[in-house]
């Protein structure tokens, strides 16, 4: 018998956690920005293998030419530098100009690429033209068009979509064979005479055709390709340079589309490499795009591989896929394959994007049979975009995604706290990076007489790749009422 607590004479406990007034926010964003002061010299890390905190402007004021039997002659570049983060003595060679001024500083750490040359011209034309390839993101649009891309739906009269072609006419007339003439103008009761309805497929094509479009327009240098699939896989792109460029399909049928390596190796390859960018392939891309028709089944696990695979010749790159149907033809089938083979497969796949840079963004035409569960790993793991929407959307969904301008890839950000601060609630989630709190020293946390008498505790953030450098020390404050305003 269920009784109550108050009836059992127990008290109920209610935990409340206290306002916590010690938050740091962290843009990444900031990543994107120009250096504003970049360093002339290397960084200065301290050599303690545990800590690895830079020297920063707050360091610099406190170099010492001696310290305890250590010291140094007034004549050189060295200094002695005692970590504010570990208290490890550092002896540093660091010229005058090299100290850092400011509170957030810039590194290289290396170099930008460049273009191999060679005494032979021609040898010096192929080397620049392979660097200049790779330095474009890519950007490849995967589409489906099985055959349930071909249902359709009624456009309302305030939505437009910009169709191209005669394929309406085209079907009128396949079908007129089988009406006779007397009947061809009869309509149902009450039914409306000015509805235009398009397929699936047909909204997929005028929202590409409309980036394509917008890319032109604003002098991208974005290379694109479109990949579309059913029974096969067909690629389509633009490759070669110069007056040596070719427009290129290359179909995937067959055994390769159950062969995961092979897809990965065929998208690589120079069959499927795009060296044009979207205004010089703008033109055939399009045409291409609104010939396509739909038909057979759906091998949506061998196109997204591919698809891939073409996109990782250069970080960042996106691949698109919009699609209404479930894989079932090669690798990645979902249908007669139990959900632990499939997520593993997708987990795998959205693992290799990750590790080339990829991001994929999935975009479901209002259906349930595409199983998203599974496709949502790979968005997942590359921090892509998953939507469901309805077919007519699609236009302003393109659009926005493409604008989320990716700015790194594999980008990381280390925090360095003070051994008298600690991170509280994300100690799962967040690696502590004060190689006093490893293990959770329980020494870390404990208030040292000294501590008890600063002022103020250094925060350091590292983000890469870029590394820009924030030091700053933090106000201690003790009066939690003070705090918390």
């Amino acid at each position: 018998r269920n009784l109550s607590a108050k009836a059992c004479g127990k008290r109920r406990v209610i935990h409340k956690q206290k306002v916590n007034a010690n938050i740091i926010s962290v843009e990444l964003g900031t990543l994107q920005q120009s250096a504003q002061n970049v360093a002339t010299g290397d960084a200065q890390r301290c050599l303690n293998p545990k800590c690895g905190a830079i020297l920063s402007k707050f360091d610099s004021e406190d170099l010492l030419k001696q310290y305890d039997d250590l010291k140094l002659d007034d004549a050189e570049c060295q200094s002695i530098w005692i970590c504010k983060f570990c208290n490890h003595v550092n002896v540093i060679e660091i010229d005058a100009e090299e100290m850092p001024t400011q509170e957030t500083v810039d590194y290289i750490l290396e170099p930008a690429a460049a273009a191999a040359t060679t005494t032979a011209d021609s040898d010096e034309k192929t080397s620049s033209a392979a660097a200049a390839e790779e330095d474009d993101k890519q950007v490849i649009f995967c589409i489906d068009i099985s055959g349930s891309m071909c249902v359709s739906m009624a456009m309302p009269s305030n939505k437009k979509l910009m169709l191209r072609g005669d394929r309406l006419q085209k079907q009128s007339e396949e079908l007129s064979q089988f009406i006779d003439p007397f009947d061809a103008e009869q309509f149902m009761p009450n039914q409306s005479r000015d509805v235009t309805y398009v397929s699936r497929l047909q909204s997929v094509q005028a929202a590409v055709d409309e980036q394509l479009n917008g890319l032109r327009e604003t002098g991208s240098n974005t290379k694109v390709a479109l990949v579309t699939f059913n029974n096969s896989v067909t690629v389509y792109g633009v490759t070669g340079d110069g007056s040596d460029a070719q427009r290129n399909v290359e179909i995937i049928t067959g055994d390769k589309l159950n062969e995961l390596d092979k897809l990965k190796s065929i998208g690589r390859s120079d069959r499927c490499r795009v060296t044009q960018s979207i205004g010089a392939s703008h033109d055939y891309l399009s045409d291409a795009l609104w010939k396509l028709e739909e038909s057979g089944q759906t091998a949506l696990g061998p196109a997204l591989a591919t698809s891939i695979a073409m996109a990782s010749r250069k970080r960042g790159s996106q691949v698109i896929l919009a699609t209404d149907g479930l894989a079932n033809v090669g690798v990645g089938a979902i249908e007669n394959e139990s959900d632990e083979k499939v997520s593993a497969f997708y987990d795998a796949l959205g693992a290799y994007a990750l590790s080339m840079g990829v991001v994929v963004s999935i975009v479901s035409i209002a259906d349930d049979g595409c199983k998203l569960e599974a496709l949502a790993k790979i968005v997942e793991a590359t921090n892509g975009t998953l939507q469901r929407i309805n077919p007519l959307r699609l236009t302003d969904t393109f659009s926005n995604i493409l604008k989320e301008e990716i700015i790194a890839t594999h980008a990381t950000a280390t925090m360095l706290l003070h051994p008298g601060l600690m991170f509280v609630d994300t100690a799962e989630r967040l690696q502590n990076l004060n190689p006093f709190q490893q293990g959770k020293d329980k020494e870390a946390a404990t208030e040292t007489e000294t501590e008890k008498d600063k002022k103020a505790s250094p925060v350091q953030m590292q983000q890469m790749p870029n590394v820009p450098l924030v030091t700053d020390p933090q106000e201690i404050q003790k009066n939690a009422a003070i705090a918390q305003k």
